[in-house]
């Protein structure tokens, strides 16, 4: 395994995964649900920052295209439908994180390090292969436990 995937995987894991996970745990969604649901909002969310923009109205009706394309997949698939994450896209996005964080920092462009990080999440959530059940917390336990006694 190369470094890059070593990286990229201990990256996923380690920073992506465990809010994803709970995310999932917590609203009842799959990560494959969440997966298209969220290249579905950031298409909307392109689309109307073309719109602000100015940009050519070809362009924008091209990606109102996407959207529509996207929303129907996400919508026709099956909740557990497996998707899968790209490496060689999460990469180059951590690529675009990287130039973009000076920016952000030094001109407080934060809104496109926002993208890029909702766009790895997006791509992090198909890696993950199953969301274990949600954990009980130890007070239900405990209350339990002082009622029965």
């Amino acid at each position: 395994m190369t470094l890059i995937a070593r990286t990229d995987e201990w990256l996923g894991l380690k920073l992506f995964h465990p809010p994803i996970i709970r995310f999932c745990q917590w609203t009842g969604y799959t990560q494959h649900r969440l997966h298209r649901d969220m290249w579905f909002a950031a298409g909307l969310y392109i689309t109307w920052r073309s719109v602000q923009d100015g940009d050519h109205w070809l362009w924008t009706v091209m990606l109102l295209a996407g959207c529509l394309i996207l929303g129907l997949r996400a919508a026709l698939l099956p909740a557990t439908w497996p998707e899968s994450g790209t490496r060689w896209f999460r990469v180059a996005m951590w690529c675009v994180l990287a130039l973009e964080l000076p920016a952000a920092v030094l001109a407080g462009k934060w809104l496109n390090l926002a993208d890029t990080v909702w766009l790895l999440t997006a791509e992090y959530a198909a890696t993950i292969t199953t969301i274990p059940p949600r954990e009980k917390k130890a007070r239900t336990s405990a209350r339990r436990a002082t009622v029965s006694s």
